[in-house]
């Protein structure tokens, strides 16, 4: 009796890994679920971050400040033999002076003026002045660069030798400025604006003002985007607390679970939380995620229970290389560890219980456009055998690379506000993966509609399509919309290749206070080994920010 007992969990064992792992018509393994919902939590954190740095951008076009113009008879040449360069300069301009020998005339230094002008705009530097100084015959070109003298309306919340290390006492680069002011975007009740007050000797005073209110916010919120195993409603809710050390730092809590009314009461729950703290152009954070499910399992009319959990723990530095006007450019590095195990009545299921510990490094850019922004990373992530799961396989280092692309625009047709999204998500690694590392093709976020499936592999990409036309009225904004995904994943090693493509329609509604809803209807289609599966699905979300 043992041993039929044993070979029947084992038997299960390996149908419930096939079962998570492919498609073919089955409803999604929970455990697979809850494996990904703990990345999930830590992707909204990140998600709702990135969408309230998005909506500070705005579009800057090049403005000139004003330049000395040299009076004088254009083309003759003035009585000089040299020009002399005066003052400390933190932008090279050697090649734009001119030769020894050369006319100097009205014309050329007005042009010398402006190509000065440009070079220190470039970098950064809108406050500088440039006189010309004659003596004798030698020409000076005076140029006094606006110093910082002085950083006030530092609080609790904003502490200028976290946003604005080693500003004081240098030249104003407007770059550094916007790079400090940036960080305090992870703020949901705090708003931080700077004044900036030119003294006459030329050096700068700069005010910093914080539109608070209060240190804390959060949100509730419910929808269906649970499994039907765990019960498809979940309750949401989250907390952000601006500057908990007064390190202008920003630290994040997420929690979820669901409900499902039935005696064995099914569940599945997760916590996650993101700490961040800026040092000018550098970003330090840490982050932690833990996810639990339980569920029942009948066959033949019997109950087996299965449950599991996944935690995940990490470190992540971000150092913005390059900022301009209308583009930030940053390099990351990020070291983390997930440990995951699936039982079947108390056995462990051993293929679904990795241990993994990965370093990442990658690129990412964001670039804002008069109609939009564009934002694009490129990730590599190399597996290290530090560790090792219940199954061989997880015992070998992996290699991947991913590819984000997400572009957001929008356009005005009369009176008529059109907004599109779209989004890109790829992935490639020649060696097996967990299924938690591979790129899930079919449920809510990448194709749509057909959240009931499952297809995972190493190897494919998602384009996700909105177009949403966005209308106001009083406090409400209303937004319906459709979309329409398509995508194709191919495991390793090659098998057959699954495509899957849907549509989608939705409504989008956002009031002034803090409330949201979304309904969504959405069809898809895939096909596998020959074989084309549909479905479809209702999703509905209720939020409210408090």
């Amino acid at each position: 009796m043992f041993r039929f007992k044993s070979a029947l969990r084992y038997a299960l064992l390996l149908w419930m890994v096939q079962f998570g792992a492919t498609a073919q018509g089955a409803y999604v393994s929970d455990h697979v679920n809850v494996q990904r919902s703990a990345q999930r939590e830590l992707d909204r954190i990140r998600h709702e971050q990135q969408q309230r740095r998005i909506l500070q951008q705005q579009y800057q076009p090049l403005q000139a400040s004003e330049q000395p113009t040299f009076q004088g008879r254009g083309q003759s040449c003035l009585d000089y033999q040299q020009l002399l360069l005066v003052g400390k300069t933190r932008v090279d301009i050697e090649a734009l002076l001119p030769r020894a020998g050369e006319c100097l005339n009205a014309d050329r230094l007005n042009q010398l003026s402006r190509d000065i002008t440009t070079a220190y705009l470039n970098k950064g530097y809108l406050h500088q002045s440039l006189a010309f100084e004659p003596k004798g015959q030698i020409l000076y070109l005076r140029i006094t660069e606006g110093v910082v003298r002085s950083i006030s309306g530092a609080d609790a919340i904003v502490n200028p030798q976290m946003l604005f290390p080693g500003l004081q006492g240098d030249a104003l680069n407007i770059h550094r400025l916007d790079q400090g002011l940036d960080h305090t975007n992870r703020f949901l009740s705090n708003r931080v604006t700077v004044d900036v007050l030119p003294q006459e000797d030329g050096n700068i005073d700069l005010l910093l003002r914080n539109t608070s209110a209060g240190r804390a916010s959060g949100y509730i919120a419910l929808d269906n985007s649970g499994s039907q195993g765990t019960g498809q409603w979940v309750a949401r809710t989250g907390l952000i607390i601006d500057s908990p050390f007064a390190l202008s730092d920003s630290l994040t809590f997420s929690a979820s679970h669901s409900f499902k009314n039935r005696h064995f009461d099914p569940y599945s729950r997760s916590l996650a939380f993101q700490y961040s703290v800026p040092y000018g152009y550098w970003d330090f954070s840490v982050f932690g995620s833990i996810s639990q499910y339980r569920t029942a399992l009948a066959i033949n009319n019997n109950q087996y229970e299965l449950d599991g959990r996944t935690w995940q723990a990490g470190g992540r530095v971000n150092y913005v290389f390059s900022r301009g006007s209308n583009h930030v450019s940053s390099i990351y590095g990020q070291l983390e560890r997930i440990a995951a195990r699936g039982r079947f009545e108390k056995s462990v299921i051993y293929l679904q219980s990795p241990s993994i510990v990965n370093a990442q490094l990658g690129w990412s850019h964001l670039q804002v456009m008069p109609s939009g922004v564009l934002m694009s990373d490129v990730g590599f992530e190399q597996g290290l055998p530090w560790v090792s799961g219940y199954a061989d396989e997880y015992k070998k280092a992996y290699r991947k690379v991913n590819l984000n692309l997400n572009a957001q625009f929008h356009h005005r047709s009369g009176q008529t506000l059109w907004r599109h999204n779209h989004e890109l998500i790829a992935q490639y690694s020649p060696d097996f993966l967990p299924t938690i590392k591979q790129l899930e093709l079919l449920d809510r976020y990448a194709i749509r509609g057909l959240g009931r499936y499952s297809a995972a592999a190493e190897k494919g990409a998602v384009l996700r399509n909105n177009l949403y036309l966005s209308v106001s009225r009083g406090d409400w904004d209303i937004e319906p919309y459709v979309g329409f995904d398509i995508g194709v994943i191919k495991p390793t090693p090659a098998t057959d290749t699954v495509w899957g493509h849907s549509w989608s329609v939705g409504l989008k509604l956002n009031h002034r206070q803090g409330a949201e809803a979304r309904v969504e209807f959405s069809k898809g289609r895939f096909k596998e080994d020959r074989e084309s599966l549909s479905d479809s699905s209702l999703s509905l979300k209720l939020m409210y920010w408090f």
